[in-house]
């Protein structure tokens, strides 16, 4: 036996504060080391590995080795993501309709806010 061959097609894909990666099955491999920048941070013998808690809008760089009882393969190229930050959920929506200078809110009318924009002096 000798040390496995440099992995092939590793991929990421962005999730919400978090990536996931996928890569090919190497021949003589046994297993695989996930890097994210120069840290070590899984080893295994899946075909995918999702990381999470990453904080959104920074990109990543991870790298990936395959091994074996014989030793580690060299790292792959590196592929770079960005994680997604959480969607917000807008509360509170207002609508002002021009037509018929009315507010339409699922709540009471914003205070501070007037109810005509034209005709009575208020902006």
């Amino acid at each position: 036996m000798s040390v496995p061959a440099k992995p092939t097609g590793l991929k990421a894909t962005a999730l919400v504060k978090g990536a996931k990666l996928t890569w090919d099955s190497t021949a003589g491999a046994t297993g695989f080391f996930v890097y994210r920048g120069t840290t070590k941070i899984n080893a295994g013998n899946s075909l995918t590995f999702t990381d999470s808690g990453l904080w959104p809008g920074v990109v990543h760089t991870y790298y990936l080795s395959a091994y074996n009882a014989d030793g580690e393969s060299a790292k792959t190229s590196p592929v770079y993501v960005t994680p997604l930050a959480e969607p917000i959920l807008v509360k509170n929506l207002y609508k002002f309709e021009l037509s018929s200078k009315t507010w339409m809110s699922n709540e009471v009318e914003p205070s501070g806010f007037p109810t005509k924009i034209f005709g009575g002096g208020e902006y």
